[in-house]
Formats: C-alpha cells, sequence, structure tokens
C-alpha cells in the first residue's frame, strides 16, 4: 500500500501529486477486494453485501496491508500542505525590479502570417520548492518569519515570460531564485554570501544578477 502513495514528487506530477495517489489507492484497494473474492469461504460473506468497509478491511488484513484510513489521513495531510503552498504563492509580495534579468539579447519578431514564437509552458518549481521545505526541513512556508518569498517582473524586451522568484529560507540561510518557466535554472546562494555582496556596496543585488555574473560568483545552480 505504501508504495501506491509513496512516489517521488517530481515537476511532472506536482500538481496532481495527490490525486495521483489517491487514485493508486482505490485501484489497490479494488484489485485486492477482487482477489480475496476470488477465495472460496472468503470472511465477507459472511458480512453480508451492506457493509462494504468491513469486507474491504477484511481483505487489506488477510493479505497483510495497511489500514485504508490511516492513508486517507495521510493523503489528506499532503493536500492541506499544498492548499498552505497556493494560498502562500497567492499572496506573495511583488516588486518591480526584475531578478536574475537576461543577456542583452534582441527579442526575435515575428514574422509573416504565421503564428509567430510558441509560447512557452511553465512548470511549478516553486511549489514543489515549498513542499520539499515543508516535508525534508520541517519549515513552514507560512510562517512570515521562516520565509519570505517575493516576486520579481519582467518587461516586454525579455524572451521569459515568467519571472523568478526570491525566496529566502532562513532556518536554513539560503536565498533561492526560482522562475515557473521552462528552460530556466534555479539558482541557490548561501545566505552569508548574499550579505556579504550587499555589504560590499553591490546594490539592488538581485535585480543587477545575470547570466553573465557566473563569471565572477559561483552559486550552486540546480534544474
Amino acid at each position: 500500500m505504501s508504495e501506491a502513495i509513496d512516489r517521488p514528487l517530481t515537476l511532472e506530477n506536482t500538481d496532481t501529486y495527490v490525486d495521483d495517489a489517491l487514485g493508486a489507492v482505490i485501484n489497490l484497494v479494488e484489485d485486492v477486494v477482487a482477489e480475496y473474492d476470488a477465495q472460496p469461504g472468503a470472511e465477507w460473506q459472511q458480512l453480508g453485501e451492506a457493509n462494504g468497509k468491513e469486507r474491504e478491511d477484511a481483505a487489506l488484513k488477510h493479505f497483510g496491508l495497511e489500514d485504508v484510513e490511516a492513508i486517507l489521513r495521510h493523503l489528506e495531510d499532503k493536500a492541506s500542505q499544498f492548499a498552505v503552498i497556493d494560498r502562500v504563492i497567492a499572496q506573495t509580495n511583488e516588486s518591480s525590479d526584475v531578478f536574475v534579468p537576461p543577456d542583452s539579447t534582441p527579442v526575435p519578431q515575428a514574422t509573416g502570417s504565421g503564428t509567430g514564437m510558441e509560447k512557452k509552458g511553465k512548470q511549478p518549481k516553486l511549489e514543489k520548492l515549498l513542499f520539499v521545505l515543508m516535508n525534508d526541513f520541517g519549515i513552514d512556508p507560512d510562517d512570515p518569519e521562516a520565509v519570505s518569498i517575493v516576486r520579481g517582473s519582467v518587461n516586454t524586451n525579455m524572451m521569459r515570460e515568467e519571472p523568478y522568484y526570491q525566496v529566502t529560507v532562513l532556518g536554513i540561510d539560503k536565498v533561492i531564485l526560482v522562475c515557473q518557466e521552462y528552460g530556466n535554472a534555479t539558482f541557490v546562494f548561501n545566505g552569508e554570501w548574499v550579505r556579504e555582496q550587499v555589504n560590499s556596496n553591490q546594490e539592488e543585488f538581485y535585480s543587477q544578477f545575470g547570466k553573465c555574473a557566473k563569471r565572477w560568483i559561483q552559486p550552486t545552480e540546480i534544474g
């Protein structure tokens, strides 16, 4: 039963993580009951058709599987976490600064009668990041003293259509820049290093940080 819900969280399944796990549990229970029914003298036959829950419990007990109620409570807890994450993101403060400005490359212009440039898709990178902070580090993203999130801006001269988010996590002293659009890396900085940049007159640090800055800084880059 645990294997049905202990699937790793990925960018591809973040939006459907709980629903997928719930579907896997339902399918597994149905398969277990069907297997139990196929056995001669199954105990549920004496329980009567009306009590489906006792029938399921008897089948699960026979095969040594976990209590479904405990699994459902686990999934309900995960659903609550995602609800908190959605609310936190919706309430994020916004900045007029462009975090991680792109290289100074002109934006291609669509020509002719075609549909022009293909619109880029999004990945729930911020949702996954906050979920990992909650479950792997015990950090509540809804606590402003633990996590600060600021949404940057984009402008019409950029190919990127989605802004970067600046996520400051005090508990692990990290500053993370994450963009939801495909093809954009996530940058993780040590908080101490960031403070050094600010203290050495690196004003507007986040709005100045771009790909060309890799020549003089060495942040950890992921995904």
